[in-house]
């Protein structure tokens, strides 16, 4: 069985981070590994772009890119997960080793919500929002989230 290592909440964006708007420029790898994640729908749509941001499915991605960060060997992806009751996913990959290693998932909400243009959200939101327990450690099935 697998096991996460975590990096504590507190420490997981303590960093300076670089942020990254795109996912075309995250580190390939990391998306891969992140990718590996998502169970039968391996899509992750870009920022404004559609997805079946709710339980109606119309056969568009289940996910939507939202911000990325590098920090040395250490990256973040946060992305909207449509369904029943949309959240936010975050992840931290260390990409020293290949394949990435996952050291934390949290979901649960930060920043800014709208249905239509998506969800919006800052690095400085991110630590914030873990801070104040809205984006919690939690690792939901890892086939399905």
């Amino acid at each position: 069985m697998r096991t996460l290592v975590q990096v504590p909440p507190s420490r997981s964006l303590s960093a300076q981070w670089a942020e990254v708007r795109t996912p075309a420029n995250v580190d390939p790898a990391v998306l891969q590994a992140l990718r590996a994640r998502f169970g039968d729908d391996k899509r992750l749509a870009a920022p404004g772009e559609p997805f079946d941001e709710t339980d109606v499915v119309h056969g568009l991605p289940r996910r939507r890119f939202m911000l990325a960060g590098r920090a040395a060997k250490l990256w973040f992806v946060a992305y909207e997960r449509g369904g029943i009751a949309p959240y936010m996913i975050l992840t931290v990959f260390d990409s020293s080793p290949r394949p990435p290693v996952l050291r934390l998932v949290a979901q649960g909400s930060a920043g800014s919500q709208n249905y239509v243009a998506g969800w919006h959200v800052t690095i400085d939101q991110l630590k914030q929002a873990l801070r104040a327990g809205s984006l919690r450690s939690s690792d939901p099935d890892r086939s399905d989230y």
